[in-house]
């Protein structure tokens, strides 16, 4: 299983029922801490490739590779198999590829912004889905590991990446307002 710790622990701690030995309860890597175990510090050292600030949800693609949802640095951190590498992250989405900046919509809100992203998921085509809650929609990034971290589609704001107001044009079937989740099947 995976497991995240948020809200005044800010660590993201996985395990992998998968490759851990049956029983196995301990975690075996810390992400977001510099390895440690013992602090909860947000952003501990500043914002980095390696920091987190209240880790919201996380998901592991077909190839173990992890995607956490960075809520507080309005961001979200990819790691390529980090139960063989490292914790350190290897792309940022929402940020314009800076892994310094933690701004909510930095440059204003567009297909590139996101604002406190909440869950996240991966399809069987290794498409992420995020759900940007104060943006209130739902960001599709087509294949971001073979092209860019630009999202490809947005899900309630009728189509506008320049969009983020709750339930644009009145509730309905293309409104979103404060999306805290998102699932694909």
């Amino acid at each position: 299983t995976l497991g995240v710790l948020a809200g005044i622990t800010v660590a993201l701690v996985a395990v992998m029922s998968a490759f851990a030995a049956p029983g196995d309860t301990v975690a075996d890597r810390v992400f977001g801490q510099a390895g440690s175990f013992t602090t909860g510090t947000d952003n501990l050292g500043g914002i980095s490739a390696g920091s987190l600030s209240l880790p919201w949800g996380a998901v592991v693609d077909g190839a173990s590779n992890l995607y956490v949802a960075d809520a507080s640095n309005n961001r979200v951190l990819e790691y390529n198999s980090p139960l063989t590498t490292d914790t350190v992250a290897d792309r940022v989405f929402g940020q314009g590829g800076s892994f310094t900046s933690g701004a909510c919509n930095l440059g204003g809100i567009s297909a590139s912004s996101l604002c406190a992203p909440s869950m996240i998921a991966v399809d069987g085509s290794g498409n992420l889905y995020v759900a940007d809650t104060s943006n209130n929609r739902v960001l599709e990034y087509n294949s971001p590991l073979t092209t860019d971290t630009v999202a490809d589609r947005v899900f309630g704001q009728g189509g506008s990446f320049t969009s983020g107001a709750c339930n644009l044009g009145g509730i309905s079937a293309s409104s979103l307002c404060n999306p805290y989740a998102v699932a694909v099947d």
